[in-house]
């Protein structure tokens, strides 16, 4: 096998040349840079070294995000306790420095209102690193700067493949990963594997942790499927109480008729960590009573989702 890899190429471009064929991976973007003189230094991105390098711990501070917030009502309920505001609904029309504060400009239908904090993050998600590249003189298609591929990572040219965040996919470093053995393995050793996009388990590491996978109960009733959901509450977990930490749920999402387990959503202390036996009962179409019947240890956070599994039979004597 001829392997010649090459990384850090350029702009954060990794690149590896594996039998004649080229996969590359190129870091992300920010969606959005402040160059707006007004704001001073206290609008940043939400880039980890950008956020990591502020010389200052900052007192206050406003995050601008974009997107639905329904599988983080139970986080937010939880950060509302400890004085967090959250405004949904809400337009930014401005940010001002106001001396050693930012003023941001906030619309919420017909009401303007202002609020201050010491340092405004902007997490209005992320675009592909693919400029100075020179992608189309290569022939390779893209759709809103992303490079456009298939289940293989493949792009419509077919010795040059797209992994990671470049192709707009799953903008997570797991599920690069997962992409990057696939192409090696398909090019390396004449394999056809396919990565399975959807089922890529999305994790949020607050306090609660949020963690889901597979299909929510919402798109799964969209798909016209027979919706029948098994939930567990953390206040019923021993585990929890001890660490006095018993906020949260598990929800399992399952096809009424046939038992199959389509998604799940956690939201607890170790959600992150428990996500990923959800995965693996998606992904081999195991059943709820497949997994109600297999014996999880006690006392353990992880047990929660045998006990939703038993809640979706209507079998659950601990909740």
């Amino acid at each position: 096998m001829d392997v010649n890899v090459i990384n850090e190429l350029q702009n954060g471009l990794s690149a590896a040349y594996i039998n004649g064929s080229v996969a590359a991976n190129l870091a992300y973007k920010p969606a959005f840079v402040s160059n707006n003189p007004e704001e001073g230094k206290k609008v940043i991105s939400s880039v980890e070294d950008e956020l990591l390098r502020c010389e200052e711990f900052q007192i206050s501070v406003a995050f601008i995000t974009m997107g639905g917030v329904t599988p983080l009502l139970q986080t937010l309920k939880e950060l509302e306790k400890k004085g967090v505001k959250f405004f949904t609904g809400t337009f930014v029309m401005g940010v001002k420095k106001k001396g050693k504060k930012a003023l941001v400009e906030l619309k919420t239908g017909d009401k303007n209102f202002e609020e201050t904090a010491d340092l405004v993050v902007v997490a209005a998600g992320r675009r592909a690193n693919t400029e100075g590249l020179n992608i189309k003189a290569a022939g390779v298609n893209t759709e809103r700067g992303f490079i456009t591929v298939d289940d293989r990572c493949c792009t419509n040219v077919p010795h040059i493949y797209a992994i990671g965040d470049v192709n707009g996919k799953s903008m997570l470093a797991h599920a690069a990963s997962e992409q990057g053995k696939v192409v090696a393995e398909n090019i390396a050793k004449g394999k056809n594997l396919a990565c399975d996009f959807d089922l890529v388990p999305g994790c949020i590491y607050t306090h609660p942790e949020v963690a889901s996978v597979g299909l929510t109960e919402q798109k799964a009733k969209d798909a016209g499927i027979n919706v029948k959901v098994g939930r567990f509450n953390a206040a019923g977990n021993g585990k929890l109480l001890s660490m006095g930490a018993a906020e949260g749920f598990v929800k399992l999402v399952t096809d009424a008729d046939t038992g199959e387990i389509l998604g799940g959503q956690i939201c607890c202390e170790h959600a992150t960590d428990m996500i990923s036996e959800v995965a693996v009962a998606i992904k081999l179409e195991s059943t709820v009573h497949e997994l109600a019947s297999v014996i999880h240890p006690h006392p353990t956070v992880s047990e929660m989702v045998m006990e939703a599994a038993d809640d979706a039979l209507g079998l659950c004597i601990h909740q």
